[in-house]
């Protein structure tokens, strides 16, 4: 069973060119379907998702792209064998995703 929406994200998100929001609702959708117990919150002008309490993730939008970041990101880099993760300091992004054939390539 997937997290609660957030509607206020809805609305925001429905704001964006429709490629971009369809790479936003298909992160949303897969982000909210890792745990039930996530919560989707809007800070710092975009998407959040935290789980008891503490930021994982965040989805960053522009006008042609979407960034995937991720909090503590540095943590990742040693599972990424596809060298996606891209950053410095603690946190790191799966950058520049512009379409969801993409974003599935890249799963």
């Amino acid at each position: 069973m997937p997290a609660e929406l957030n509607e206020k994200l809805t609305h925001i998100i429905a704001k964006y060119l429709p490629d971009i929001q369809v790479v936003l609702l298909s992160l949303r959708d897969i982000i909210l379907n890792v745990s039930p117990e996530l919560n989707e919150e809007f800070k710092w002008s975009m998407p959040n998702y935290s789980y008891k309490g503490k930021l994982i993730c965040y989805l960053q939008a522009g006008q042609n792209h979407v960034n995937l970041g991720f909090h503590k990101g540095k943590e990742l880099e040693k599972a990424d064998a596809a060298h996606l993760l891209q950053g410095s300091g603690k946190r790191c992004a799966i950058s520049g995703i512009k379409s969801r054939k993409k974003l599935i390539r890249r799963r």
